[in-house]
């Protein structure tokens, strides 16, 4: 489970999500909750790679996205010092998405992560 966090942190930092580099046990920044409730099995873990593949498939599209929007954010905070909360929420989305199927693939969780873009509830800092 400490993987995975470190993951999401790491994610967070590549989106530009946060400043702080994931670099302890607990990384700053990212608010990480997980309730490992799976029970894996070999014949789970098969399934999950079958079952999983259409929202690979757009989470890939997704990332296709997020870098091209990951330059029009660099650009946008070098020359305005601002992030935009509508980027900031994609980017934000993406990564939930991400970490979500990840959690998914690794057993911690047996039911399959919505297949629904997720921003949450806060805004921008």
């Amino acid at each position: 489970k400490g993987w995975l966090r470190w993951s999401a942190a790491g994610l967070a930092y590549v989106y530009m999500l946060t400043d702080k580099f994931p670099s302890g046990e607990e990384p700053e920044g990212v608010q990480f909750d997980l309730q490992a409730s799976g029970k894996p099995t070999v014949g789970s873990a098969l399934l999950r790679l079958i079952t999983s593949l259409p929202s690979w498939f757009v989470v890939g599209i997704l990332g296709y996205v997020a870098s091209v929007v990951w330059i029009i954010a660099a650009i946008q905070v070098l020359m305005t010092e601002t992030y935009s909360e509508g980027l900031f929420n994609f980017q934000r989305g993406v990564v939930r998405w991400q970490v979500r199927l990840l959690g998914y693939h690794s057993s911690l969780v047996d039911e399959y992560p919505p297949f629904a873009f997720d921003t949450g509830a806060e805004g921008a800092p």
